[in-house]
């Protein structure tokens, strides 16, 4: 029996999609014999009608695909979601996050980067100094952040451990890695790092939390306890904050 012929049409357009996706932009052009290859390289067979068609049905579904027309058609993607200036200034806020480790760092970069079409590996290298800055070592910050804003929505307690760094950067965690329970309320941005406001049954009130200390996090069943009708959240980030800065500088003036 021969192998039916609409998974073989389905897998062409997604190479072709693929193709123009990762090959070309408005500086980077490519011909239907350019496609063609491309296809055969992978194991697809095409010619120019099928391409042509190919090309046609992912403009009608909505891909902004231009062809120049000319003795030989050329054709690129123009619109991938993002402008360059968009990703690059993403790209510049991945880089500079102190919450996030170099390994992450990276990942997020290059996937970024994959929006900026042929060119995006020299913006790769142009990124090489991201190793330089300090940066977190803990490497599930990112989940720890989703499960929180997860629980603020559902009202639920989450519970942890937390710990500091030893001065050999061995993580020593807090009265022999008690478990923490916190009705969060917040996330809150300061001074590149993330902190979670909320209820805390060890602190018997309101307490923060940095989130890239905290870890073997969950979200528990239980219902977190309400916001009191008397706390703000940023009445509050005001008060600690401000006041962690003056007692920073006190400090540093007394030579501490």
């Amino acid at each position: 029996m021969p192998e039916p012929s609409k998974p073989v049409k389905q897998e062409r357009i997604l190479l072709v999609l693929r193709y123009l996706w990762e090959n070309s932009d408005e500086n980077h052009q490519v011909t239907i014999k350019d496609i063609e290859s491309y296809l055969n390289e992978n194991g697809c067979s095409g010619n120019r009608g099928t391409i042509t068609a190919d090309i046609e049905k992912l403009i009608a579904f909505g891909h902004d695909i231009v062809c120049v027309r000319s003795t030989q058609n050329r054709y690129f993607l123009a619109d991938r979601g993002f402008e360059t200036p968009e990703i690059k200034l993403l790209i510049d806020a991945v880089q500079s996050a102190r919450f996030l480790t170099k390994k992450k760092s990276r990942e997020l970069i290059e996937k970024l980067s994959g929006y900026l079409g042929p060119e995006h590996s020299s913006i790769l290298n142009r990124q090489l100094y991201v190793n330089e800055r300090i940066k977190a070592l803990n490497e599930s910050i990112y989940y720890s952040v989703d499960q929180i804003h997860t629980a603020i929505q559902n009202k639920k307690t989450v519970t942890f451990k937390y710990y500091s760094y030893l001065p050999n950067k061995e993580k020593e965690f807090k009265h022999n890695g008690q478990i923490y329970k916190l009705s969060p309320y917040a996330l809150i941005w300061n001074d590149d790092c993330y902190y979670a406001i909320g209820y805390s049954v060890h602190h018997n009130g309101i307490a923060k939390f940095r989130v890239d200390r905290m870890s073997c996090m969950n979200i528990t069943e239980n219902t977190a306890i309400p916001i009191p009708d008397n706390f703000d959240v940023a009445d509050y980030f005001t008060e600690v904050f401000s006041m962690f800065s003056c007692n920073f500088v006190s400090e540093t003036r007394r030579g501490k």
